[in-house]
């Protein structure tokens, strides 16, 4: 799927803060990952259920996951841990 990500097609545009990147980031540590399949497809995937997702990242009928805002949530949940690996190396 492809995402429209141009500044052209937004508004209320805001850097997200190190604040809310670290909030995030410990919401998503413990968020939980399974193996599963579609009823009636032999297929095996991976990946969360919109049952236990962040709101943010959930349709508004609760069935599926909006996926710009779900590689959004794992960018920060990166860009936290490169953070974190910077602060260790220091030592």
């Amino acid at each position: 799927a492809i995402s429209a990500s141009s500044r052209q097609l937004k508004s209320d545009i805001e850097e997200i803060s190190s604040e809310e990147i670290q909030s995030i980031s410990n919401r998503l540590i413990s968020f939980p990952v399974y193996r599963w399949r579609y009823k009636g497809d032999s297929r095996v995937h991976l990946g969360p259920m919109t049952e236990e997702s962040p709101k943010e990242m959930v349709t508004d009928d609760g069935m599926a996951l909006i996926n710009i805002d779900y590689l959004a949530h794992l960018l920060i949940s990166v860009k936290a841990l490169q953070k974190r690996i910077e602060k260790l190396e220091e030592v």
